[in-house]
């Protein structure tokens, strides 16, 4: 029996000195590669970052770390603390994918928004939604107030036909523009090239125009209606208040605009 624990505790000692030599070796060896070969800090995902999220979100909200490996093991474009650290190139910095715990950041997962990638987002168009685009006057879109995220009422206004006239000349269709209600509510979910709120307050903030192209998120039949009217008409946009409930009605011909 004695010679039973003794056994086992010999056996015990010698797996705990295995372990400390194996971990020792290991560090050695690590530091052995980092003496001999050029290592660099850069930006790991320190848990699962979320697709859609800007690199500045992501440093605030702590899901970032920072770890040296060889320069040789890193992939191309990789990212380093200084651009994190950077506010304004952080909030143009999205993430394309869903970055996993561990992953090393690079350019290829934590894209850039700039005018030349106008479609990096990438855009989060609702299940069951379509994305369209609409191209206004600055004025139309409520200046810089429209973001993504926010929900609009849509407007349009075009030319419509009346009825036929006689005349000398013979009968003619007269037409007369009138504005009405199109869409009840839609929600924003791109300013120019930008797809969320801190990439849109980056663009303001750089003077970078949204040049008036607004996307939105609506059902299939209202698409229909924005793409019909931006054709055919003119869109505007409007921001709907608190407790507002945008009604659909026969509109306002010009004719009847100065009317009760």
């Amino acid at each position: 029996m004695k010679a039973s624990r003794l056994n086992l505790v010999i056996a015990l000692v010698l797996a705990v000195a295995a372990g400390i030599a194996v971990f020792a070796y290991t560090s050695s060896a690590k530091q052995v590669v980092q003496n001999t070969e050029q290592v660099q800090e850069v930006l790991v995902a320190k848990q699962v970052v979320p697709v859609g999220t800007t690199l500045y979100d992501a440093r605030v909200q702590g899901m970032l770390e920072t770890d040296k490996y060889p320069v040789g093991t890193l992939p191309a474009g990789y990212l380093t603390k200084d651009v994190a650290n950077d506010d304004t190139a952080a909030k143009l910095r999205v993430a394309q994918v869903s970055i996993a715990k561990g992953m090393i950041l690079s350019a290829s997962n934590f894209g850039q928004v700039s005018d030349s990638k106008p479609n990096l987002g990438p855009l989060q168009v609702p299940a069951g939604k379509f994305a369209v685009a609409v191209t206004l006057a600055d004025a139309d879109h409520v200046g810089n107030f429209i973001v993504p995220g926010v929900d609009v009422a849509v407007f349009c206004t075009i030319d419509q036909a009346t009825g036929a006239s006689g005349g000398a000349s013979g009968s003619s269709t007269t037409t007369i523009t009138s504005t009405r209600l199109l869409v009840e509510r839609a929600t924003v979910i791109g300013v120019g090239n930008a797809a969320t709120v801190a990439a849109a307050n980056a663009n303001i903030a750089t003077n970078k125009n949204s040049n008036g192209l607004i996307t939105l998120a609506a059902d299939q039949m209202q698409t229909q209606k924005i793409i019909e009217c931006s054709r055919a008409g003119q869109i505007n946009l409007s921001l709907v208040g608190t407790g507002t409930v945008p009604t659909p009605d026969p509109g306002v011909p010009a004719n009847d605009l100065f009317k009760n």
